[in-house]
């Protein structure tokens, strides 16, 4: 299991991941970010993407590749470098020696290359991973190895152990991988087959899901938006899983659907995209702002609206068909897409977003309509954020019952990356008497 948790930088290629090791800008970068990273755990995503956007135009398309390459690895495979290694808190440059130990062990330097730039550590336990692993593997207890092998707290990893038993190492090694890309088609510009050809003529290979009737994947990691078929709407970039949760909406003519936590609108562009008439709210203007250039530029019709924390709800009671609550969760689902959200997966912190997802289903449900369907989604895969959730609700609210799950009719609703290659998602269905 602990080798499950090695990286492999395949999809690297073009890169001189070398470069990085030696003094520079690229190595300025890193370790300027890893510091502010150190300071402020719990604002990992936003100074990650405001670090590399501002030094963006100084590093370059490949520098800036390579930044974030390294820089993400350092969290993902965190823990196994510390096991290896030992941890180490006299060090001077703790950034410098994870950034080099991340090279060491994904062979992109040698372990005296880097002790060159370090010395008096000993990077060779890095290069023999593999064995190494395999030796103390039989001295660990298997959460310890889950822990390790997915640099995850132990209260996490004995959960999910639990759960997946002999899959363990198959999930470990889907956490630790970068996420295949998935775009779906808006059909207000042809099927994807036609966008498939389009994509063709732009120089980009894909090939159709079999989990989302909407949904191509792209070879390879580029840049959609410079693509003029983006600029032009013909297409979104979306996992196959989040599509997946936008399908679960009530069908009917004139079917009307509210996206309660709508954010930049992903779900919500589906929805409209298939025939729903969507209200889209969101505490966030700046996000719903996003939306409506989105919802613009792919010629579809959405209505907006601020959601005022502990407020009024903006919309008429028993006004939705179908209510979506895809709720703020810790995104332990999608850890391989954001490594940076172990640095939010601490048991008070989880236990605080159940307190609000509640609170967030309380006031959904004061707009649905009876007989409508309240979905309930998170990128999560905790029990306390999904079934524990929907346990609350059923006990909640006695009107309800539970009449649908994401994915095959009799599944728990969950999606686990390792299994479909999505990110991992959860979803109910709960249909309201009357």
């Amino acid at each position: 299991m602990l080798c499950a948790g090695l990286p492999s930088w395949d999809e690297g290629a073009g890169l001189d991941f070398s470069r990085a090791a030696r003094p520079g800008l690229i190595r300025g970068v890193i370790l300027e970010t890893w510091a502010s990273l150190e300071r402020e755990p719990g604002r990992a995503s936003i100074l990650l993407r405001s670090s590399l956007r501002r030094h963006s135009r100084s590093l370059g398309s490949k520098g800036r590749k390579l930044a974030s390459r390294i820089l993400y690895g350092m969290i993902r495979h965190g823990a196994v470098l510390e096991f290896l290694l030992g941890s180490d808190e006299k060090s001077v440059e703790p950034g410098l020696r994870r950034m080099l130990a991340l090279l060491v062990l994904a062979r992109c330097i040698s372990p005296g290359s880097a002790a060159a730039q370090l010395p008096g550590q000993d990077f060779s336990p890095l290069w023999r991973a593999p064995d190494e692993l395999a030796r103390r593997a039989a001295r660990i207890q298997p959460v310890h190895a889950m822990a390790v092998g997915g640099s995850l707290p132990s209260w996490v990893a004995r959960q999910w152990l639990g759960v997946l038993g002999g899959e363990a190492p198959r999930f470990l090694a889907a956490l630790v991988s970068r996420p295949r890309v998935a775009i779906r088609v808006n059909r207000n510009f042809g099927d994807r087959d036609c966008l498939a050809r389009r994509l063709s003529s732009e120089g980009l290979g894909t090939r159709p899901s079999n989990l989302s009737p909407d949904c191509l994947l792209v070879d390879g990691h580029p840049d959609l938006h410079l693509l003029s078929s983006f600029r032009e709407g013909f297409f979104e970039i979306q996992d196959e899983g989040s599509q997946m949760v936008a399908q679960l909406w009530e069908r009917g003519p004139g079917s009307r659907v509210l996206d309660f936590c709508a954010g930049a609108g992903g779900k919500s562009l589906a929805m409209a995209a298939s025939g729903a008439r969507v209200w889209a709210l969101d505490v966030r203007p700046a996000a719903l702002r996003t939306l409506t250039r989105r919802a613009h530029r792919a010629r579809l019709s959405i209505r907006t609206d601020i959601l005022s924390p502990g407020g009024l709800v903006p919309v008429p009671p028993d006004w939705a068909d179908t209510v979506l609550v895809d709720a703020p969760c810790s995104g332990s689902g999608v850890l391989r897409r954001h490594p940076e959200y172990r640095f939010a997966l601490g048991r008070e912190a989880v236990h605080s977003m159940q307190r609000r997802q509640r609170e967030i289903l309380r006031r959904a449900l004061e707009v649905l309509r009876p007989g409508g369907h309240l979905v309930y989604a998170t990128c999560s895969l905790l029990r306390q954020e999904n079934q524990g959730q929907v346990e609350w609700l059923l006990a909640e609210y006695p009107d309800l019952s539970r009449c649908g799950a994401l994915g095959n009719p009799g599944d728990d609703g969950l999606l686990w990356p390792h299994r479909t290659g999505t990110d991992g998602f959860f979803a109910v269905i709960l249909r309201r008497r009357g």
